[in-house]
């Protein structure tokens, strides 16, 4: 069952949390401007990317592929075939970091993983449906993550 993906943001969360309350000696200092700036830095990703499909007037909801009308390929998607899933990767990174713990720093892989897996691929199999060779193109010159 697919879900929307801030589920997924907020289960790992969850994960992290609970990684630091029963590990909590695996400890490092960051200054608090920095942990602030990657949690912007995140932000600002997701909104560009959501900015770059409301201009093409397609749908943002992952759950519902089928509503997708039109291929994003430029502004921050030139660089990122999944920019909202990357600004959520340095969500979820700025709290690791805001957590101090290492051990929570392993939900990062796992997240990739899992995300890929439930919501990447799935969507990629339905770009490719819909858009033929002109998904595929983009593929070859743009990344999935960076």
């Amino acid at each position: 069952m697919r879900r929307l993906p801030l589920f997924y943001v907020a289960l790992y969360a969850l994960v992290a949390f609970i990684i630091s309350y029963v590990f909590p000696g695996f400890l490092f200092v960051l200054p608090m401007i920095f942990i602030q700036s990657v949690f912007l830095f995140g932000i600002l990703i997701i909104i560009w990317g959501a900015i770059q499909f409301r201009r093409k007037k397609t749908t943002l909801n992952p759950i519902k592929l089928d509503n997708t009308s039109k291929l994003v390929t430029n502004g921050i998607y030139a660089y990122s075939r999944n920019p909202m899933y990357l600004g959520f990767l340095f969500v979820l990174l700025s709290l690791c970091f805001y957590l101090e713990n290492y051990l929570s720093l392993i939900i990062l892989p796992v997240f990739l993983f899992h995300l890929t897996q439930v919501q990447i691929i799935p969507e990629e199999k339905m770009l490719c449906q819909l858009f033929g060779n002109d998904y595929i193109s983009y593929t070859k010159k743009v990344r999935r993550w960076i």
